[in-house]
């Protein structure tokens, strides 16, 4: 039986007005600290109107519920269990300066926090009824608690900020053992113990819970404000002359001892195609890259990614099966393929409640900001295609949850081709085989007009001229970076890993999204580019350089027009859109303007630019490709224009890359919901609507997950508005 806490009741006052909303629920790093901060700062909750006495509960009361003998060694505590847990701690320990406000019901799932915010943090309706903390989870909750009072007085600050950051990882539902670091000055349990008074070696983590599989997996937060609760935000950093000095001398350091050589090579790499080689028609190296053919490679790199579906591949062998006959067909060797599945990772069931998702919303959400590109390590690249399968059934809904990890071929296909290919391995695991998937070369045929564009000697004259300086310029924006990052780490949090964020859209909210752009005068498309471009200049501070649209020659190039675009092959072309405007940046800068001057109509201009230049082979796409086939990386997915190499001005570590595959179709029985991956750049943004479902993923290597998620959290924030407009 589960031993209940009672707490002393107080009426809760007037929630916030609703524009306080977003600030109601920001982490405590980013709280206003007083002189002598309180509980109510730790939580950015409402002080009560009279403290409530603890005279009448037993000291020991939190210890022994925790301790308690009949409860068997992995019992759990609800979300409620936990705050009441908390507040009976803060009683216990006489603080007179603030306390966590509960309830005395008998249903302790029903009980309110003062804040709005804070309640949905911790009763969280979406959170499934049997989710629970854990023993361990509940003793660390009040360890974290107990060690901010503990360390008070040596660091009001800090302590403050370290026990509500890992207080608030554990209501949100991330992981607790990843919240308090090593240098967060926060004691191993077995040693703060004695000094907490309620644990003892029963419930320490290695010892107890975690060796006991749970039913649910730790939970990862599924709206904004408990996205930003769960992973901080990043304060402002203060100009400063001596770090900005360092920074440039840094940059210019770096910029002498690689642009020479980068420089050469990428010239070099021209002057060959061109005079040893004789190729003056970009056209003819196009022709030649072959991206069918395969090579073996020592190790294989890979386009991740995941996919989603509201069904069960029940039969394990005839999916394997489908997935070597395409492989085959691909004319990849089937030691070279992989299909595994996970059945001891637990998988969160599919909910139509949960747009706003973290990279392990559905699995791995143990693991802090783990995802898919992190996995990749775990020994994939011995296989050049790959997925891991991980499935569970909902017992509230009788419904089956799928979940792919997919590792796919990085080098030279593109993007859309590794869809095409997954996409065809479920249909041929429903019965459905088309063989056409990988007969594009001998189907498709560059029309003549295209080849004429795109082998126009004046662009390809530019390109010569031009190249070293657009090798210098996207150079300095990757080396400024990375300067920036060795001076002033904490500006945009990047921690050499590629961080991730989801915003999936149910096909209703989908339909909603689309109908409110066309009617704010924006195609879909020009609507998420607006978004995204504001949603980057509140949080990063200024717009991007410009965006790096993806853009596919197959239906606009080639002959004859296959609609459906189910082929495998590479026709991916990368044209930069410029954004920034360094005279409306000045005025604005000097409060003569509108820092956020770029407009739904500036957006639906590019946008209508990017549509004339693909279907004309004209203007940004032809000069995007002439740089693709004479750069040194000729083709493949997106990361080719990340290299230092490539010769089209797109400076793609100060600006955004943007991806949209348009609407896609997975086999209608495999209820697919959402398709995921990233790509290189300063953030990235992909897109695509997967049997009417909008999937869109924000990512970043430049960018730690808290500029990640708050692009996310506001670009969301942005669509919602324009939604709501609509209606």
């Amino acid at each position: 039986l589960l031993v209940v806490v009672r707490v002393p009741h107080s009426p809760a006052p007037q929630s916030p007005p609703p524009d306080s909303k977003r600030s109601a629920a920001r982490p405590p790093s980013t709280i206003a600290m007083a002189q002598n901060p309180t509980v109510f700062d730790v939580f950015n909750i409402p002080a009560p109107a009279a403290k409530l006495e603890s005279k009448e509960l037993p000291k020991a009361s939190v210890a022994k519920v925790i301790n308690d003998r009949s409860r068997p060694a992995h019992a759990t505590f609800s979300r409620a269990e936990a705050a009441a847990l908390l507040e009976l701690y803060i009683l216990d320990a006489n603080d007179e300066d603030g306390m966590l406000p509960g309830s005395s019901q008998d249903d302790m799932s029903a009980v309110k926090m003062r804040s709005t915010d804070f309640s949905n943090l911790m009763c969280d309706a979406r959170r499934p009824a049997g989710a629970t903390f854990s023993r361990a989870e509940a003793a660390e909750l009040l360890v974290s608690f107990n060690t901010y009072k503990s360390l008070f007085s040596e660091s009001p600050q800090n302590s403050l900020k370290l026990a509500g950051s890992t207080v608030r990882a554990l209501l949100t539902g991330t992981s607790p053992q990843n919240s308090v670091k090593a240098s967060s000055g926060f004691k191993p349990m077995a040693k703060i113990d004695s000094i907490s008074n309620f644990g003892d070696a029963d419930i320490a983590p290695a010892k107890d819970d975690a060796s006991v599989p749970t039913a649910v997996p730790v939970l990862v937060p599924t709206t904004c404000d408990a996205a930003t609760a769960a992973v901080g935000e990043l304060d402002p950093v203060p100009f400063s002359l001596p770090v900005y000095v360092a920074t440039c001398m840094t940059y210019c350091k770096l910029m002498t001892q690689t642009y020479p050589g980068v420089c050469k090579q990428a010239v070099g790499q021209a002057f060959s195609d061109i005079v040893v080689k004789g190729k003056v028609r970009p056209t003819d190296i196009f022709k030649e890259w072959a991206p069918l053919n395969f090579k073996p490679l020592p190790k294989y790199g890979h386009y991740a990614g995941q996919i989603v579906f509201r069904s069960r591949f029940e039969d394990r062998e005839k999916l394997n099966e489908a997935f070597v006959s395409v492989a085959a067909d691909c004319k990849f060797p089937k030691e070279l393929v992989n299909v595994s599945w996970d059945d001891e990772t637990t998988v969160r069931p599919y909910s139509d409640d949960n747009a706003v998702q973290a990279s392990n919303h559905y699995i791995h959400s143990e693991k802090e900001h783990y995802n898919f590109k992190k996995h990749s390590k775990q020994g994939f690249t011995k296989y050049v295609a790959a997925i891991q399968c991980y499935e569970t059934l909902d017992q509230a809904t009788g419904e089956w949850t799928t979940v792919f990890w997919l590792y796919l071929p990085g080098k030279t296909w593109d993007g859309t081709s590794c869809f095409n290919f997954l996409k065809e391995v479920v249909g041929r695991y429903y019965g459905e085989t088309n063989p056409k998937v990988v007969k594009a070369e001998e189907m498709l045929t560059m029309t003549e007009e295209c080849k004429k564009a795109l082998d126009s000697p004046l662009y390809i004259l530019r390109y010569l001229l031009l190249l070293p300086l657009a090798i210098f310029l996207n150079l300095s924006a990757t080396l400024w970076e990375k300067a920036d990052a060795k001076h002033v780490p904490s500006r945009l949090g990047a921690k050499g890993d590629r961080e991730m964020a989801f915003l999936n859209l149910t096909a209703k909210q989908s339909k909603e999204m689309c109908s409110a752009f066309k009617a704010a005068g924006m195609p879909p498309t020009a609507g998420l580019l607006y978004a995204l471009c504001t949603a980057y200049q509140r949080h990063v501070g200024c717009y991007p350089f410009g965006i790096n649209l993806q853009a596919s020659l197959q239906t606009r190039g080639f002959v004859p027009v296959i609609k459906e675009r189910y082929f495998i092959g590479d026709w991916l072309i990368g044209p930069c859109y410029k954004v920034r405007r360094a005279f409306d940046g000045l005025r604005a800068t000097l409060g003569l303007g509108n820092a956020e001057y770029w407009r739904p109509e500036d957006a639906k201009t590019l946008y209508a630019q990017l549509i004339d230049d693909v279907t004309n082979c004209s203007g940004r796409v032809r000069e995007a490709f002439v740089a693709r086939e004479y750069g040194v990386i000729k083709g493949g997915p997106a990361p080719y224009q990340n290299q230092n190499l490539y010769g089209d001005i797109n400076r793609m570590n100060d600006s955004i890359l943007f991806n949209n595959y348009g609407p896609r179709f997975v086999h209608p029985e495999a209820k697919a919901v959402s398709w995921n991956w990233t790509g290189p750049g300063k953030l990235d943004c992909n897109t695509i609507s997967v049997n009417g479902c909008t999937s869109i993923t924000l990512a970043s290597t430049v960018m730690g997950i808290e500029k990640v998620t708050s692009i996310r959290n506001e670009m969301k924030d942005i669509i919602d508005q324009i939604t709501a407009k609509s209606k």
